[in-house]
């Protein structure tokens, strides 16, 4: 790793010359007319009529030393520095640098701008420290910097409003205001503080929450989405192949009681997307087939939306002039018997809307 390093030379005072004297003898300071007035002990000469210790004087001994540094970059070093004070002597000295600073790490293959252990060559978030490098929608951007973490935009296009919304996924991508209110990866389990399970009984199983029994419902409980415009995006991953038709999608609470469920029914042969209420035990109540289509293979994706106004739903991009009171209200992820596993969860509104 190379690190910035700030160093700080700092000096010290170092003795220089000094020799062994004989205190008992001891002439410094006597009157004297020349050196052999003051010459019993070898360190004093005569000085303007004094004797005096000539040898010895105070150098500055000069460090110059290199350090290294892991994490913020500080450094020690020591060197080697050379005084001469005043008179004949000579010394050495010791001089030590201290320093610290900060500077852009590198790693192995290159730099590291954000500092989480990947290089920014395989960062797939380069500006934003992601250590995990989740990417649930397999765009090739990580979850902390995708603005449309549950749909696929590689090319993280938002030209429409500005609010930071990606325009494959902004509900309102010609009007600024939307904001992700909730995204949810559940390969760390289920939060019990966003989700009531509320039917069936779920486990995580490869990353994605599974239910087992008829009718799997996780509803969202972490704050009240009814009677206003939310929109609701899951990535489902298909699991086994039914032999009946059964259902993967989302869903919402209907004022009047029961589900709204927009959804794919899929069976071994055929699958449609198919919207239909349901009783308050998650029982289907009528089909309407929207859109047929191929059957999405074990390990396909599937990627679920739907959108409300707090009046009517739009399963599909259809919206549904179903009866009043089954507007899809507070969100909920809908599988039936294990056939699919929910890994991620986005909900989006507009505050005050």
């Amino acid at each position: 790793m190379r690190v910035a390093v700030l160093l700080l030379i700092v000096t010290t005072p170092v003795v220089v010359g000094s020799a062994c004297r004989v205190p008992a003898l001891d002439l410094e300071g006597k009157t004297c007319r020349d050196d052999a007035d003051c010459a019993i002990t070898v360190d004093l000469r005569c000085v303007a009529g004094r004797c005096e210790v000539v040898g010895e004087g105070e150098g500055e001994g000069e460090g110059e030393g290199e350090g290294e540094g892991e994490g913020e970059g500080e450094g020690e070093g020591e060197g080697e520095g050379e005084g001469e004070g005043e008179g004949e002597g000579e010394g050495e000295g010791e001089g030590e640098g201290e320093g610290e600073g900060e500077g852009e790490g590198e790693g192995e293959g290159g730099p590291d701008g954000d500092r989480d252990g990947v290089v920014d060559g395989d960062d797939n978030c380069v500006n934003r420290s992601n250590p995990d490098q989740s990417d649930v929608d397999e765009d090739g951007v990580g979850d902390a910097c995708d603005n449309c973490p549950v749909n696929r935009n590689a090319d993280q296009v938002e030209v429409g409003d500005d609010d930071g919304i990606g325009d494959v996924c902004d509900p309102f991508p010609s009007q600024p205001g939307d904001v992700l209110r909730a995204f949810e990866v559940f390969a760390g389990g289920i939060d019990a503080a966003s989700w009531t399970r509320f039917r069936g009984t779920w486990s995580i199983v490869d990353g994605a929450a599974v239910p087992t029994g008829s009718h799997g419902i996780l509803a969202w409980t972490r704050f009240d989405m009814s009677a206003r415009p939310w929109l609701a995006r899951a990535i489902f991953e298909v699991r086994q192949q039914p032999a009946t038709p059964l259902t993967i999608g989302l869903a919402g609470t209907g004022t009047a009681g029961g589900w709204t469920v927009c959804g794919v029914q899929q069976t071994a042969a055929d699958a449609d997307v198919a919207f239909f209420r349901t009783d308050d035990e998650g029982v289907p109540v009528g089909t309407t087939i929207l859109q047929p289509f191929s059957v999405i293979p074990v390990g396909g994706d599937i990627f679920g939306v739907l959108r409300t106004d707090g009046a009517r739903s739009t399963c599909a991009g259809v919206a549904l002039n179903h009866p009043a009171g089954h507007a899809a209200q507070t969100p909920a992820i809908f599988i039936d018997d294990g056939i699919a596993g929910v890994r991620a969860f986005a909900l989006y509104d507009r505050p005050g809307g």
